[in-house]
């Protein structure tokens, strides 16, 4: 393959996890980790969009409930600036008349009316992620991509474990390819996803670069799940696989976009039936991480710090509301991203805890 650049995504992410103590007047004011958004790579990101959504939780259908995932992201503030270069100052992002959120969501599925569930996986639970320009992956190259083991639900302000949930969950992964016959060819992976066996988070104070960064909530317990491994090989895209599927190509093969196809109706189903009844089920996507890179091409590196929600960095088709900024963003090597949310008070006589996750994405022009 002839010398070039490649657009390679790219996303600096993090989860703001906030305790906010009932009776609390005053809005509670967090940092997220500097470093979670600081360019160690050799070349340029240019970040365009960004990403939120609550992470890990179940959905609350308790009228006024708000520390619902579902409401959450709509209440924080968020600040965010690059030195001597960029400011948004901290407000209400859904609220920014000249930042407005992009409907990114596919529509959901089920009977809502006639049997009472309340179904917000949509179609497939499908997620997607376009790249900037297409990517280039010569004959000897190919694109390792793995999903995590699920993190089980958290029922915010409560230490009732989730529901145990042994079997697994089916997701198709597929990248799709341009040329061929039909302009429009895919290579797909059946993978499965398992319950990440709880009791197996990092201790607080010692969490690891491919872990969500979850205090203990009450998820700290030693049941359910069914796999201690946070990125199982039974959701992998081996290299393998991928090269399997086209062993013949002669030269590069030039790919689009990326989708994860996650069927969780029967996973709904089940969690209606359990004793959080009283709670809508998520998409599996907000408690999936994911990583991605190239191999023997491109830049080799992860292009996010694995672990990364998959809600939160496959943003063409998501869940999470995602805003496009007027301005983008460029951090040079070893620049930083300064951010800081901003938690309402809690005039409630519960303790509200919080996870709120947030991704800028973009893409890094890097040697092909």
């Amino acid at each position: 393959m002839s010398a070039g650049l490649l657009y390679e995504p790219r996303s600096l992410w993090s989860i703001a996890n906030q305790t906010v103590l009932a009776g609390t007047t005053s809005e509670t004011v967090t940092p997220l980790t500097r470093n979670h958004f600081w360019n160690g790579t050799r070349w340029p990101i240019i970040l365009d969009r960004v990403a939120m959504c609550g992470v890990g939780y179940v959905f609350s259908q308790a009228p006024g409930t708000q520390n619902a995932a579902d409401s959450v992201v709509n209440r924080v503030k968020l600040a965010v600036s690059a030195p001597q270069r960029y400011h948004l100052s901290s407000k209400h992002l859904a609220q920014l008349g000249s930042i407005m959120p992009r409907p990114r969501m596919m529509p959901p599925t089920g009977d809502s009316v006639a049997t009472g569930n309340f179904p917000v996986s949509s179609l497939w639970g499908q997620s997607m992620l376009r790249f900037e320009e297409p990517i280039r992956i010569p004959k000897d190259g190919d694109i390792q991509w793995s999903l995590s083991a699920m993190v089980p639900y958290s029922i915010p302000g409560q230490d009732t474990p989730p529901v145990a949930q042994v079997d697994p969950v089916d997701a198709w992964m597929l990248y799709q390819e341009t040329g061929g016959l039909f302009d429009g060819s895919a290579r797909a992976h059946l993978a499965q996803l398992h319950t990440l066996r709880l009791g197996h988070y990092p201790p607080d104070g010692e969490q690891t670069e491919e872990r969500w960064p979850y205090p203990d909530d009450g998820l700290n317990s030693t049941s359910g799940g069914d796999t201690n491994n946070f990125w199982d090989p039974r959701g992998e895209f081996t290299a393998r696989r991928f090269k399997d599927q086209n062993p013949i190509r002669d030269g590069a093969g030039e790919f689009t976009e990326m989708r994860v196809m996650i069927d969780q109706r029967d996973y709904d189903d089940r969690l209606q039936t359990s004793q959080f009844s009283g709670f809508r089920p998520a998409p599996i996507s907000t408690r999936v991480g994911c990583r991605v890179r190239t191999s023997n091409c491109g830049s080799n590196a992860w292009w996010w710090r694995p672990g990364a929600p998959l809600a939160l960095v496959f943003d063409e088709i998501t869940p999470a509301i995602v805003y496009k900024l007027h301005r983008p963003i460029t951090l040079g090597p070893g620049d930083t991203l300064d951010l800081q949310m901003t938690f309402p008070a809690n005039l409630t006589q519960l303790t509200q805890i919080h996870h709120v996750g947030v991704s800028f994405n973009g893409f890094s022009p890097v040697q092909g």
